[in-house]
């Protein structure tokens, strides 16, 4: 059964995916730390001194989704076709004057299928185009 990379399952799938990860974003509560004043003026003389000073960081955050599929070798007359679903997450935090941003990346293997086809009794492969063409030709026989 081949697998359609538009199929209705396939983007259900891709949406639930999102649609589970934005909630685990959403449920992130913000904290409260706290920051040496003289920490904020950029001086390292000051760096970690002077009264701590409150700042509520707020998480938020995006979820990109993206059907990417490859077809790779998977030896004679054979092809291995993998569906893949690329998530990328970008998340900030909010202090006030400042914001941070991460990027997290990750694929889940959807599917994967060989795909079989007659192996032949003989085949020649030819490794590179060169001048000395003939000496780059390997000729597997049948015996």
């Amino acid at each position: 059964m081949a697998i359609e990379t538009n199929s209705i399952e396939v983007n259900i799938m891709k949406a639930m995916i999102v649609d589970k990860v934005t909630t685990k974003l959403n449920e992130l509560e913000s904290h409260i730390i706290k920051i040496p004043m003289g920490s904020l003026f950029g001086w390292q003389m000051l760096s970690g001194k002077g009264p701590m000073v409150d700042f509520k960081v707020v998480p938020t955050g995006n979820v990109v989704a993206q059907l990417d599929h490859k077809f790779t070798s998977a030896g004679i007359n054979q092809t291995r076709h993998q569906l893949m679903l690329d998530v990328s997450v970008t998340m900030r935090a909010f202090i006030p004057g400042y914001s941070s941003k991460i990027k997290l990346e990750t694929n889940f293997l959807i599917a994967e299928t060989v795909v079989v086809g007659t192996v032949p009794g003989s085949f020649t492969q030819v490794q590179d185009a060169e001048e000395d063409i003939i000496s780059k030709i390997n000729d597997y026989q049948a015996g």
